[in-house]
This record gives C-alpha cells, structure tokens and sequence, in this order.
C-alpha cells in the first residue's frame, strides 16, 4: 500500500507541473510565507465560560438535545410543542433574537481554531467575475467553520453581529451564502449565526450567485463527514468521482477557492465499523450516518487545535463542459499539493497523507471499512 502511496506522489507532481503549464493553476505559497487572521478573543476562562463551550457544542451538534426534548415531549408535549412552534415560527424572525443567539454562541466558542491566509491576491468578484468558495473536509458539521463564522464574520466592525449581512472579512470581504442539506437550517444556532443559506443544488446555488453573493459550499458532503476522525497516517476526502460542483462552476464560468482545515479530523473518535458502507449510504439518504464522541463522552472536541486556510483561486474558468474529468482532476491534484505544503501549520496533520475516496473506491488497507 505505501509503494502505491509512493506512487501516487509521483503521479502527483508530473501532472501538476502539466496542470500548471496549461491551464496556470499557481503554485502553492511556501508555509512560512503566509499570514495568519488574527480574531478577537473571548474574554473570560472560568466555569461559566467553560460551561457555555459545553453547551455551544451540545446544542449545535443536536444530539446533545435529543435526549432531554424527547423526555420533555412525553412529560409536557403540549407546553414544548408550543415552545418548539415559537422558537421556529416565530423568534427566528426577529433579528434581535438572532443577534442574542449570536452573541451566545460567540462567547461560548473556543478561541482554538485558527484561520491562515495562503493566496497571493485579495479575493474579489468585481467586473462580474464569480467564486466558488469549496471547504474540506466536511468534519462533524462544519465545527471549526461553524466557530470561525461566529467569531470572525465581521472582523472589522461588529464582531457580534454574524447574521447582519453575510460579508465574511475572513475570505476578504465576501458576501456569502452557505450551501448545505436543508435540515441544517433548522438546527439550533446554526440558522441564527448563518442568516444567508440555501440548499446544496445546482439551481440553489446558481440563485445565490443571481443575487450577487458567493456560494460556500463542501463537496465531500456527507459521505465524507463519516470519515471523520479515521486513525493512521492517512486523511480521506470524499471526491473521487465526485464532479457535479466541478461542472458548475466550470457552467457560471467561476473559479473556485479551496480551503481547507487542517486538524478537523482529529477533533472526534469516530466508530469505525462499515465505514465506507455507511458513507454511501449517508449521502443517498441525506443523514450523516457517524457516531462520535469527544471529551469524556461529550460532544466537546478532543481539540480544537484547528488551522482552516485558504488557497489561491482554482481556475475553472479555464475549462470547458468537455473537460469536466480533467479539471476534477487537476483540481483533486491541486488540492493535494496545498495539503502537502500546509500541512506543517498544525500538529496534528504535519505526518499525515491526503487520499481520494469515493463509491466505488473505498480505501486501501482498512480491513475493517
């Protein structure tokens, strides 16, 4: 398996250097030359801070309620349906009441996850032009970019006000709007900090570039979100033969900004037992179907010692509709070059490989997937 590794690495840079050649894909900026986002930090350290950490995590990642609501249905089903009819029907329309769950959530996000800068330019959609904005790897729902958008919104001015008009100065001053299955719109927190969401499909997403913002979006999905926190040398992403977000930007003549988080795999145990298989499935049916567990059972990572960085603009605009294949390509190939070079910034991805998974290529040596 390593020889094949080995291998592979060489394929790697050969079809960079002609990736680059003809299509100008840039090469990665050397780690020590990028620039790290400095973000507020919350004031305070003791138990009532530790206390609201604990409650960010277990109110966002759902689970953490599911316990407590289904034994208040059965005790008070009337009184908690009317609470759960106010919540959604009514306080999520209220800005203020969006503003308060955003303050919350700000104070009880860790102020471990880190955000680093590798492009060259300040990324920019004037003159017409469109970007793609593309996360990996998916993680347990999004978490470190679920704090970076709390924290980190608007970086210049309100730091608070994370749902006001979706501009994220962590990409630069984007207006953005997060893609993803529409039941996470309706999770606790997640529909106060991201006001600007739509769907993951190609007709939502199109919409969102028709109303002039930016699509933010994971193409691993969550497929990949199962493979979170697999042991070894070895991260997965969930792109081999995954081409549908390809095809689209290569369709609106957008480019497409790759980021990445480096660490999001370390944050959880996962089960590993019929991994893969639970990966297929979870994407057929719209459930991310992985069991994991933080500190001492919680939903409180193991760390949040995260790096999330942001990569030079892939240029999809460079291809035609006839030349989905070789971009998906040449775009897997740069997104490995970019974890090969950053992957230094955190401790615990600085060893650690990237491999391709998908359907029908479930990864090598792991007896148990």
């Amino acid at each position: 398996f390593e020889s094949t590794m080995s291998d592979c690495g060489r394929s790697t840079e050969a079809a960079m250097a002609n990736a680059i050649g003809s299509r100008g894909i840039p090469v990665p900026r050397p780690l020590s030359e990028i620039e790290e986002v400095a973000i507020p930090k919350t004031d305070g350290n003791g138990v009532i801070r530790l206390l609201a950490i604990f409650m960010v995590h277990h109110v966002r990642l759902i689970v953490g309620m599911v316990p407590w609501l289904g034994f208040l249905l059965l005790k008070y089903p009337g009184k908690v349906t009317a609470v759960l009819a106010a919540y959604w029907g009514v306080l999520r329309k209220f800005e203020w009441f969006n503003r308060l769950v955003c303050q919350a959530v700000i104070y009880g996000c860790s102020d471990g996850p880190r955000f680093m800068r590798a492009q060259r330019e300040v990324y920019s959609v004037e003159g017409g032009r469109k970007l793609m904005i593309c996360v990996h790897p998916h993680g347990i729902l999004l978490d470190p970019w679920f704090n970076l958008v709390a924290r980190g919104t608007r970086l210049g001015s309100d730091s608070s006000n994370c749902s006001a008009d979706g501009t994220m100065d962590l990409l630069d001053g984007l207006k953005v709007e997060f893609c993803f299955a529409p039941a996470v719109a309706w999770y606790p927190l997640h529909g106060e900090t991201r006001k600007y969401h739509a769907p993951a499909t190609p007709s939502a997403i199109r919409g969102v570039w028709k109303r002039g913002r930016t699509p933010v979006l994971c193409p691993g999905g969550f497929s990949e979100a199962v493979y979170t926190g697999t042991a070894g040398r070895y991260e997965h992403s969930y792109l081999h033969q995954r081409m549908g977000f390809i095809k689209l930007a290569i369709e609106q003549n957008a480019d497409i900004v790759p980021t990445y988080t480096f660490g999001s795999d370390a944050m959880y145990w996962t089960w590993d037992v019929g991994r893969h298989g639970r990966a297929i499935r979870a994407q057929k049916i719209g459930v991310p179907m992985v069991v994991w567990s933080g500190k001492m059972g919680t939903n409180v990572p193991l760390s949040e010692e995260t790096v999330t960085v942001s990569f030079d603009p892939f240029p999809t605009s460079k291809y035609t509709l006839e030349e989905v294949a070789e971009a998906h390509a040449d775009y897997l190939t740069y997104l490995r070059t970019c974890f090969d070079t950053y992957k230094g910034c955190c401790e615990h991805t600085k060893d650690k490989e990237l491999v391709f998974v998908g359907k029908s290529k479930p990864p090598a040596g792991y007896a148990r997937l």
